[in-house]
């Protein structure tokens, strides 16, 4: 692989870690980078699931699938799952979320004001229900992501540093290879051709 290359994946990788930690990107924007990274890499793997956390999962899928539908807590039981592209989470999760606002501001006011407040309890309630799947599909999604670009980070940094160690220590065992085999060579015996 080249340096570049190499220069390129460490960079990218620590874009990405630095986007899931620091929450400066959403998450749809964070899974093109992690498949551009993904790509870099040849990581057949995370190819495919950053594939179905664009377009959605396939009913009946492969045991990779079934092993990220558990890893990113999509999977809530046997029977039920979270099939949608992770835009679709995302977008209903801020739309929940906008609901949540607007449901927190109301104030019941007049003589129906208890009744109100009950139904805006009540309201508050099943919006936060509907939101903590998404919630908790969006947080996994965006750790997952995180460990990956982790990992390649680390494995990238760690194999290019073995190389210029390995290259620097090259030379020097060049040097004393040469200065033992100059001195071998003039030991060995030699016939002579008369």
């Amino acid at each position: 692989m080249s340096e570049f290359k190499n220069d390129q994946i460490i960079a990218l990788s620590l874009e990405v870690i630095e986007d899931a930690e620091m929450l400066r990107t959403s998450v749809e924007a964070l899974v093109l980078k992690a498949s551009r990274l993904a790509r870099l890499v040849d990581d057949e793997d995370a190819i495919q699931w950053l594939h179905w956390e664009r377009v959605g999962y396939i009913p009946e899928g492969s045991e990779l699938q079934n092993e990220y539908l558990v890893r990113t807590k999509r999977k809530i039981s046997q029977t039920k799952w979270m099939p949608a592209p992770l835009a679709d989470l995302e977008n209903g999760l801020n739309s929940i979320e906008g609901m949540i606002r607007a449901a927190e501001s109301f104030r019941p006011s007049g003589s129906y004001a208890i009744p109100q407040f009950n139904n805006q309890q009540k309201r508050m309630i099943e919006l936060n229900s509907g939101v903590a799947d998404f919630r908790r599909v969006v947080s996994a999604v965006r750790m997952n992501i995180q460990d990956f670009a982790t990992r390649t980070y680390h494995e990238r940094l760690f194999s290019h540093e073995a190389a210029s160690i390995f290259e620097e220590y090259q030379g020097e065992v060049d040097v004393l290879l040469a200065s033992t085999a100059q001195t071998a060579f003039t030991r060995y015996p030699r016939h002579s051709t008369a």
